[in-house]
């Protein structure tokens, strides 16, 4: 084979080459984008509802707060106030 003879033949040659292997490529690698692509929409549908657990969590932490905190001053007025028990008084009269 001559030189231009080989010129001519990679000319032909490495552009059906790269043809072949991009379809190749596009054919084997469609089906794991696609599915790489479904698990990351799955993932962030997952996302906000544990970011709703979160943030649930988180409320129920503020309501135990404000109830221990409302025990705590119930008992204080029950030790100031005298009820049908008979407790507290320094309020009572003699």
């Amino acid at each position: 084979m001559e030189s231009h003879e080989i010129a001519i033949f990679v000319a032909l040659m490495v552009p059906l080459a790269s043809l072949c292997f991009g379809l190749t490529l596009r054919l084997a690698i469609k089906p794991f984008v696609e599915t790489l692509s479904a698990i990351t929409k799955e993932h962030r549908r997952a996302s906000p509802g544990q970011a709703e657990l979160r943030a649930l969590r988180a409320q129920l932490h503020d309501l135990t707060d404000a109830v221990e905190s409302l025990r705590a001053k119930v008992e204080f007025d029950r030790q100031l106030v005298p009820g049908p028990s008979g407790g507290g008084g320094s309020l009572e009269n003699p």
